[in-house]
């Protein structure tokens, strides 16, 4: 058994969804969890910068939606969503990809059959729709995710609208790849050294106090 540290466990979090997703110019990495969200900015395969905001899907949802969740509390949900995403980094990116429960599973949400990869605005409006119109013990029965999966994603749903604009884009590229696909890649590079955190460069990438530190989720 190995333990690594919080730094190294980002890494190979990060390179595991980079591995498919890394744009050629800065692309943005969103963890959306069930307590906060991790915004990574990189640049091909490299980490330039995060940010930790206190918006996880899970007390979203528990602190502003009934069940099913009425518009006026959608609205409180958002605005304060808002206030947090205002500490989001601002840079001009090509491409925002998620990880996280609420995104690998939205796809299933949308087509059970051929979930896709990439979902549209539209997409995840109609996810949204989907996770609302009834109580989550219906939805869960019609998806296959747990009531509590359901729950959660409707904050998570809101979350990640609120991103894209944020970004400027109407495209989510969903990713699938995470943590121990990054301790492969790692492994594959580096054999039994594969968990030992890189020496600290100049130029290297520094995360905000506090951040990184609960990439485990990713997946």
């Amino acid at each position: 058994m190995r333990i690594i540290s919080a730094r190294r466990e980002a890494e190979l979090s990060f390179r595991g969804a980079a591995s498919r997703h890394a744009a050629r110019r800065e692309w943005a990495l969103v963890d959306l969890g069930g307590a906060s969200t991790e915004i990574v900015i990189a640049r091909g395969d490299r980490m330039l910068r995060s940010v930790a905001l206190p918006i996880g899907s899970g007390v979203l949802a528990a602190t502003y939606l009934s069940d099913p969740p009425r518009p006026e509390e959608r609205a409180r949900l958002r605005q304060a969503a808002l206030r947090e995403l205002t500490r989001a980094p601002d840079e001009e990116v090509e491409r925002l990809v998620a990880t996280g429960g609420t995104a690998s599973n939205l796809p299933v949400v949308l087509a059970k059959r051929n979930p896709p990869r990439v979902l549209t605005t539209a997409d995840i409006l109609t996810c949204e729709s989907r996770l609302d119109h009834r109580r989550a013990r219906q939805v869960a029965a019609s998806t296959g995710l747990p009531a509590n999966r359901v729950k959660a994603m409707r904050g998570g749903v809101e979350a990640l609208l609120l991103l894209l604009d944020w970004f400027g884009l109407a495209l989510l590229h969903v990713s699938h790849e995470g943590l121990r696909h990054g301790m492969l890649l790692a492994y594959l590079e580096r054999g039994g050294n594969w968990w030992q955190d890189h020496p600290t460069k100049s130029g290297d990438f520094v995360g905000t106090p506090g951040t990184m530190g609960k990439l485990g989720s990713w997946t």
